[in-house]
């Protein structure tokens, strides 16, 4: 907002004190200068104050300084005679969590808001000359919210004290213009005004408006409307329309259209006249639902998301500068993404102003995510158990009036289209169906919803709750059994293939449904990164991980870990994103998260490091391929063949673009690993209609003239837009006999025969039966992390040389790909921590970073005057019925027959003993 007074920002130097004892109110601290000193906008742990923290944090990044209780920050300032009788107020942006302040010795008042600014009226304290302004921050938990929601935690912007933003003081006119809020309806091509005035004066005689309202950047006249009011009645908003012009500009995610509308307040008074001026923008938009559809301006609308959960490292607090934002979004963008959730806490006006100018879909919620209120689900800290809603009227009053701020302060900005009161909430729904009830009546421009993921509590079932305007959930129940629409739970047990989607799990709700939380893949830290932390957060539990992994000798593969976990990571994140995308009428999907969160447990999930840098996993392009406005679809029953199976796929056109695709061809390629056609041809012309899933065709394709194992690739193209998608799938001849040659034993166990065998200067390919030192893996990388989901396998995929000779008929990338969930799923890896320090398995496990084991699937060793290959994998058991175990069995019997099988380490005894 531009307001016609004038403003004095208090950025600067500031006279400050701690007050861990809670003593300075009592002993009137406001009545003396205080010692210290400060620079405010920031944080008490920016200026190095607080306690310093020595003990390591294993769970989050660490902070060098923590201060939770009170701070007292004071500052003189010159009150000019000009002022006398104008209203003043004091502007806190943003502050954690209440303030109080004292104008000289009188107290002003007190404010709590975690989602909004702390405004002061000081009209009736301040007088002209030298005037002091005391504010006491407390960032104590004023109510019970619990430490896992992200406006009040340490895991992501941390439990901070201080003032950031504008601190200002604010001069305007006796009657003055108080608030203006822009209710658009395109349709009927007209905007409703509601103007708040203030009135220091008392009675007001008159009341004149005028306003202009213009498009941003267009190059058209402005439109005009003036208001004239005998009698005014200042409990109440003047409200009044502006006719838009016929062919208004609409706000969008293709064209972030802008508008201003630039309000004037002549006033009469017995006083005199008074005159006031302000200006907001908004945005012509009409965001409602049809179905299980979101409509933008009456066409459906994709929400490709992803969380912010506040992640801010060099601060430690959520930026409050519109370039910071710009930056975020504009990366989320390059990704493809349109949507942000913000999970738990609401982001400050810098970042609606810029989710406005680059077509951004906002999500806020209330700041409350309660873990739980059962002591015995307790998992880092007591203070994580809260009581459940409905429980603590104080705290729900709180809520109450934190919505009515939200919806106050930021809801002009057309960037913002829902909101939510929480994150996996428990308790009193029908107290949150009275919330969402309250905001739907005061201000329409949103839709609301009473919980992002209400199945936590088995008392609301696994639905919406009635009134929900939409549902953001990730379970559903589907004949009395719960499934997923994400696929944590999916694709360790499920065979890969491109035809599933969610379809199913959206049956029986009529409204749109958000996918929760989806992803969650976790990368291996990335050490170098380290280096970025130079504000008040440190990675000590990146150094913690950095130290483990040296102590098993394996420093030096630190990169390549991270580089196999997150090529991995990227290929689960792009079938949860598809499988969304695959379901027709579907609201669309958040992700957790396109970049990292540091918290619960150090997650690295993010195919960004916690700066939106990029880790150099997979490249903008590349990622928006899957997850852009357009994108291609393939439907596979499988991503392994055979040789004799004729490959089948139905092709289709996800389009949520800024328009209907016409006369479209799709052109289709099969490449081979090396990028070299093998096969091509074109699908018929189609018409792919916005806002929809649209059928382009199938492709058959006989595979009988792959005649070894081979990696191919399908690719898709979509000419007009330049748009294309790689799939990748393998074929395996049929009727590949896998001979033993006498020379090389496969074996169970090292049992006397396979001993004696070895004595003789034999090779034995081990398949051990044994389960003891083995550690169970998994195909996915580890969901979340491993200290708050500690009951999952700890493996991270695998890392190998593609190129290797044993591997020379078993086509591979360095990293896990498809092709390996038969071998990997439901598999066991050696334990190898003994083994000699530059010992590398040929495929080798990576470990979770807490722990760092040493881990193979496959390896080599001499014994005695013998050799040994050891896989862990059950291939001969799989072999007769899979053939890309049989493949490999293939390969590596191939290798062992060959001279180049010749491996020089020697392993020590207790290696051999696990498998005896």
């Amino acid at each position: 907002m531009v307001d016609s007074g004038f403003t004095i920002s208090l950025a600067g130097k500031w006279h400050f004190a701690l007050d861990p004892q809670n003593i300075g109110e009592k002993n009137q601290w406001f009545h003396r200068a205080l010692d210290g000193e400060i620079v405010l906008p920031g944080s008490v742990e920016e200026n190095g104050y607080g306690d310093k923290v020595n003990i390591p944090d294993m769970l989050r990044l660490n902070r060098q300084y923590r201060y939770i209780g009170l701070a007292w920050y004071q500052r003189d300032v010159e009150i000019s005679k000009d002022w006398n009788a104008k209203y003043i107020t004091l502007f806190l942006e943003r502050c954690l969590w209440e303030t109080r302040v004292w104008i000289n010795d009188q107290f002003v008042g007190r404010r709590d808001s975690l989602s909004t600014p702390h405004e002061y009226d000081l009209n009736r304290f301040v007088t002209p000359g030298r005037c002091r302004i005391t504010i006491c921050v407390d960032n104590t938990e004023k109510y019970r919210i619990g430490t896992w929601g992200h406006s009040y935690s340490d895991d992501m912007q941390t439990i901070w004290n201080g003032i950031i933003g504008r601190i200002e003081l604010r001069v305007q006119e006796e009657v003055f213009l108080q608030d203006i809020q822009v209710y658009p309806f395109p349709t009927a091509k007209k905007a409703r005004v509601a103007v708040k005035i203030g009135n220091t004066l008392g009675s007001i005689e008159e009341i004149c408006l005028s306003a202009r309202v213009w498009a941003v950047g267009k190059e058209a006249p402005a439109l005009t409307q003036s208001i004239h009011y005998k009698l005014f009645n200042e409990m109440e908003p003047i409200e009044f329309e502006i006719p838009m012009e016929d062919e208004s500009w609409l706000w969008d995610e293709f064209n972030p259209n802008m508008y201003q509308i630039q309000v004037k307040l002549h006033a009469n008074s017995e006083q005199g006249c008074h005159e006031d001026e302000k200006t907001v923008a908004f945005g012509m938009r009409n965001f409602d639902i049809e179905g299980s559809r979101f409509l933008l301006n009456g066409l459906p609308v994709f929400f490709r998301g992803t969380l912010d959960c506040g992640s801010f490292p060099i601060t430690g607090y959520p930026a409050m500068d519109i370039e910071s934002w710009r930056r975020i979004y504009r990366i989320g963008k390059d990704y493809g993404l349109n949507h942000f959730r913000y999970h738990s806490w609401c982001p400050p006006e810098a970042a609606f102003i810029a989710a406005d100018e680059l077509g951004i879909f906002l999500q806020v919620e209330l700041p409350f995510f309660p873990l739980t209120n059962n002591p015995s689900e307790v998992i880092f800290s007591p203070h994580d158990c809260v009581p459940p809603l409905g429980s603590d009227p104080e705290r729900e009053q709180f809520f109450q009036e934190e919505l009515e701020r939200i919806l106050d302060e930021y809801g002009n900005h057309p960037s913002f289209v829902l909101m939510c009161m929480g994150n996996e909430l428990k308790g009193d729904y029908d107290f949150l169906a009275g919330m969402v009830e309250h905001g739907k009546q005061k201000d329409g421009r949103h839709l609301y919803t009473s919980c992002s993921n209400n199945s936590v509590d088995p008392s609301v079932e696994i639905r919406p709750y009635p009134g929900d305007q939409y549902y953001v959930a990730h379970a559903a129940l589907i004949d009395n059994v719960r499934s997923d629409r994400r696929c944590e739970n999916r694709f360790n047990v499920e065979r890969p293939e491109t035809m599933s989607d969610y379809r199913q799990q959206q049956e029986g709700i009529d409204m749109p449904i958000l996918s929760h939380e989806v992803g969650q893949w976790m990368v291996y830290p990335n050490f170098e990164e380290m280096k970025k932390y130079t504000g008040v957060l440190k990675p000590v539990n990146f150094q913690f991980f950095k130290e483990s992994l040296e102590s098993k000798d394996m420093g030096e593969q630190a990169k390549d870990f991270v580089n196999a976990s997150g090529k991995l990571a990227a290929l689960l994140y792009r079938e949860e994103i598809e499988r969304s995308l695959r379901t027709p009428n579907y609201g669309g999907f958040q992700l957790l998260d396109i970049h990292d969160y540091h918290g619960q447990g150090s997650s690295t999930i993010g195919m960004l490091d916690a700066f939106w840098d990029s880790k150099g996993l997979i490249g903008a392009e590349e990622f928006r391929n899957f997850c852009g406005p357009v994108v291609i679809l393939v439907r596979m029953q499988q991503r392994v063949w055979s040789n004799r199976e004729t490959l089948l796929a139905e092709i289709s056109i996800a389009n949520y673009g800024n328009r209907t695709l016409t006369d479209e061809t799709i052109v289709w390629r099969i490449l081979d690993s090396n990028r070299h056609p093998l096969n091509h041809g074109k699908l018929p012309k189609i018409v792919a209609p916005r806002g929809q899933l649209t059928i382009a065709g199938n492709i058959s394709v006989a595979l009988s003239p792959i005649l070894k194992a081979e990696k191919l690739i399908l690719e898709l193209g979509l000419e007009s837009l330049k748009i294309s998608n790689c799939n990748e799938f393998w074929v395996y001849p049929d009727n590949l006999q896998v001979d033993i040659p006498p020379e090389i034993k496969i074996s169970g166990r090292l049992d006397q025969e396979a001993e004696a065998h070895l004595a003789k200067g034999g090779k034995i390919l081990l398949l051990p039966e044994t389960d003891q030192e083995m550690e169970a893996i998994g195909f996915t990388t580890v969901f979340w992390n491993t200290q708050l989901f500690k009951n999952q396998k700890k493996s991270m995929g695998i890392f190998c040389d593609p190129h290797h000779p044993a591997l020379a008929d078993f086509p591979t990338d360095y990293h896990t790909n498809w092709q390996w969930w038969d071998l990997l799923h439901d598999a066991k890896a050696a334990v190898l921590n003994d083994t000699p320090i530059d010992f590398r398995p040929i495929v080798q496990v990576i470990d979770h970073p807490l722990r760092n084991n040493k881990e193979g699937i496959l390896f080599e060793a001499k014994k005695g005057q013998g050799t040994l290959l050891v896989c862990t994998v059950p291939l001969t058991k799989k072999a007769d019925k899979n053939f890309v175990a049989r493949q490999l069995l293939y390969s590596l019997i191939t290798y062992m027959n060959n001279s180049g099988f010749a491996p020089e380490k020697e392993l020590p005894a207790n290696i051999w003993a696990n498998f005896q």
